[in-house]
């Protein structure tokens, strides 16, 4: 019994390590421009200490990549930036874009920075990104879609954009209402193609359907699609797009982006199919 008792926690600690694996980044460049994105965003981050019940409040001061350390505000109580500083390791966590961040650094260095009391450390080996969706899901402007539609004896080809995109499938806008939205429509073929991308030949299932009514009060409809039989060449194409596009959003956040057109739901949205 003690055997199958110790094999069984073995393998649950062993399936908590690997799920909480794929979380971790260990590039040093993103986890610099993500840690620099919580400073531009302005975020606050909880900071704890090991082997403490305490915890403080902190914020990024400055990013250096040059020597790969981060400076933080001080904690505001005596007592807790005193613990800052003879602490062995120090724990941050906090969020950028509603993802929850985590990572863990070495000790701290006083430092005083714009005149106030700071603390610098080193970058952390790895950062945790939590998403909250199995696959990471990014913004897509000026992308578009062609989808086949069969009408009988004829073809035609309707085109919507691309709102948003993962690894595992799309949000498409249909702005001429002319798609067929039954959950489990799947529609081959169609051309997705992405700002300097090439373009890529996909399948398509639909997963769900809302209306939504745009800025100029006309009615479209947002349809989620999950990419069917994808190859995995084509998932790393995709894959590398929407790392290129984080790295942009998070590294480049002081240049201003073309605006996304604006849409709210409708006021009764058409019944949503599984996710």
């Amino acid at each position: 019994m003690q055997t199958t008792v110790s094999s069984n926690r073995f393998a649950a600690e062993k399936t908590f390590e690997e799920n909480l694996e794929r979380f971790q980044i260990y590039s040093r460049l993103e986890i610099g421009y993500i840690i620099r994105g919580i400073l531009v965003s302005k975020q606050l981050l909880q900071l704890n200490f090991p082997d403490s019940l305490e915890m403080a409040v902190t914020r990024v001061l400055e990013v250096d990549f040059n020597t790969d350390t981060i400076v933080f505000d001080r904690p505001a109580e005596a007592a807790h930036s005193a613990l800052a500083l003879r602490s062995s390791a120090l724990n941050f966590e906090g969020t950028l874009d509603r993802i929850r961040i985590s990572f863990t650094t070495g000790p701290a260095k006083p430092e005083t920075f714009d005149g106030q009391p700071a603390m610098r450390v080193s970058f952390p080996e790895r950062l945790a990104r939590f998403q909250r969706r199995n696959h990471f899901r990014v913004p897509v402007i000026g992308g578009r879609i062609r989808i086949p539609v069969v009408d009988g004896s004829t073809m035609w080809y309707a085109t919507g954009n691309v709102r948003d995109l993962s690894s595992n499938g799309a949000s498409v806008i249909d702005a001429g209402k002319t798609l067929n939205t039954t959950v489990g429509t799947v529609y081959r073929n169609c051309t997705l193609e992405l700002p300097q991308t090439q373009p890529l030949l996909v399948s398509l299932e639909v997963r769900n359907h809302h209306r939504l009514v745009a800025s100029d009060s006309q009615m479209h409809y947002r349809i989620g699609c999950q990419f069917v039989d994808l190859s995995s060449a084509e998932e790393a194409l995709i894959q590398r797009y929407i790392t290129r596009i984080e790295r942009q959003r998070i590294g480049m956040r002081h240049f201003e982006a073309e605006p996304e057109p604006v849409y709210v739901a409708a006021p009764k949205p058409d019944q949503e199919g599984p996710s």
